[in-house]
């Protein structure tokens, strides 16, 4: 029966504090029930420590990319987005999937450019997290974005997007008032005004 390596097939770096779980749980059937343009539903038997067995559902979805684009008069770049499954509108940070063949920085750079026209002169990674562990595989990839030069969007063509730019003190505002309802972008923003306190600012 093979070893349950990271249900992701390598994405995930390690399990846990001080022991490796895929040494604890065996994978012994894997199916796909969907495979669609976005991500793909797969469906495991594993074998858990004292041979009981159980089954996961999870979504695997790959790799995507955080932005936390910050102007040259300290504002930060958000973008008002239409989430259908949210079934509204919801102010987000950019983010988007690396697609196959890119890095995480090019994805960066590429989806800072086709969601808010921004061009940024450096890119610098500040954190790497799973967004739904309990049933995706998605890791993403944060980067803090600095020295923007405005330009042209290119967004894909079912996405509906406007910029909003915020100063620290509206966004420890929308904070403080559960304005944002977007999970990556609580942390981004969260990790923004965190670091700016430490720094003095």
């Amino acid at each position: 029966m093979p070893r349950l390596q990271n249900i992701d097939r390598g994405l995930r770096k390690n399990a846990g504090a001080g022991y490796n779980l895929s040494n604890m749980i065996e994978l012994k059937d894997s199916k796909t029930i969907f495979a669609g343009g976005l991500l793909t539903l797969k469906l495991d038997r594993i074998v858990l420590p004292g041979a009981r067995e159980a089954d996961r559902e999870y979504v695997v979805f790959g790799r995507s990319v955080l932005l936390l684009p910050v102007a040259r008069d300290d504002r930060v770049v958000l973008v008002s987005q239409y989430r259908h499954p949210a079934g509204d509108y919801l102010l987000e940070l950019p983010a988007g999937k690396v697609d196959e063949g890119e890095s995480p920085e090019e994805a960066a750079a590429r989806e800072l450019a086709e969601e808010t026209g921004y061009r940024a002169e450096r890119l610098v990674r500040f954190g790497e997290f799973f967004l739904a562990p309990g049933y995706s595989t998605e890791l993403m990839t944060a980067f803090v974005a600095t020295g923007l030069v405005p330009g042209e969007k290119n967004p894909d063509p079912d996405e509906i997007l406007s910029n909003v730019l915020l100063t620290k003190e509206e966004v420890i505002s929308g904070l403080m008032s559960a304005r944002f309802r977007d999970a990556k972008t609580i942390l981004g923003l969260l990790w923004w005004v965190a670091e700016g306190f430490l720094a003095g600012k």
